[in-house]
């Protein structure tokens, strides 16, 4: 039996529905009859000959240390676009290695497969830890003293 939702019909309801299809072994909400059931999952080992019809889904690790790898590597043209450049240039050179090394410990991270809150983690602590050197760099380069009036 196939549902026709109208538009007032709260999302939550659909859920419910949905859940409850699938909890009967039913393939709501495109089979007719509530008897057919879906094909049991193939698993794909060396031994056979052919792999599953289904392609895997990419691993959300890599899309996670890939976003934070981008984000520090976009952090160096900004960088090197600020008037203190040139000013504080004993911060700002090797900051520029720092983001990249950075973005290879994030990339290499997701490369490893971590358990999520290891990935989640890490990726905290590469950012942290680059902050806190960042903020000591410019501490020790005077970065936050008086400033001069022009």
């Amino acid at each position: 039996m196939v549902r026709a939702w109208s538009s007032s019909t709260s999302l939550a309801t659909r859920s419910r529905a949905r859940v409850a299809a699938s909890s009967r072994g039913g393939c709501w909400p495109t089979c007719r009859s509530s008897s057919r059931s879906p094909p049991p999952a193939q698993r794909w080992s060396a031994s056979s000959s052919t792999p599953p019809t289904q392609r895997p889904q990419p691993r959300p690790a890599w899309l996670i240390a890939g976003a934070v790898a981008i984000g520090l590597l976009g952090l160096i043209p900004a960088e090197r676009s600020l008037a203190d450049a040139i000013r504080l240039a004993s911060v700002y050179r090797p900051l520029t290695f720092v983001l990249a090394a950075s973005a290879a410990i994030a990339l290499a991270a997701g490369f490893l497969a971590l358990a999520p809150w290891a990935l989640a983690l890490l990726l905290v602590a590469i950012l942290t830890g680059l902050w806190f050197l960042l903020v000591a760099w410019l501490v020790r380069a005077g970065a936050w003293g008086e400033s001069p009036i022009d």
